[in-house]
């Protein structure tokens, strides 16, 4: 589609707030929502990342993911 932008992603993770203190405290991006335990989302350049827990996730049914399914997982961005 010639008009789409791309938003965000959001990523089902084990600890929301050990997640969050990575993407805000070492990657220095900007927290623009917290309700911990269950989800955060920070925002990095002109899209977001959501941060949601497995446990929340669970409830409308995702499976647990493995350590080799999580290292498919590549979110690229860049330090201007």
């Amino acid at each position: 589609m010639k008009n789409m932008l791309f938003e965000g992603l959001s990523l089902t993770v084990e600890n929301v707030e050990r997640s969050l203190t990575f993407y805000r405290d070492k990657l220095q991006l900007e927290v623009v929502h917290a309700a911990l335990p269950a989800f955060a989302l920070v925002r990095a350049g002109g899209g977001t990342i959501g941060l949601l827990s497995i446990d929340v996730a669970r409830k409308d049914g995702a499976a647990s993911t493995n350590a080799a399914q999580r290292r498919g997982v590549h979110i690229e961005v860049q330090h201007r």
